[in-house]
């Protein structure tokens, strides 16, 4: 979701990948068994990541 629209992908094993930018709101939900591969250029840090709707909406005003 970008506070505009929304787009929902599946994954299957196929060999494909999801690209998912910054400022975009993302869940995911799993089968039996699987996993995810996450790539990133810097340390996890919990304060970098918005976890209620509200507030990114607002960041998500600000932002454009």
């Amino acid at each position: 979701k970008d506070s505009y629209s929304s787009k929902s992908h599946k994954l299957t094993n196929d060999g494909k990948f999801l690209y998912v930018p910054p400022g975009i709101w993302a869940s995911q939900s799993y089968a039996t068994k699987a996993m995810a591969l996450v790539l990133c250029d810097q340390t996890f840090d919990e304060d970098d990541y918005i976890r209620n709707w509200e507030e990114f909406l607002i960041y998500k005003k600000w932002k454009t």
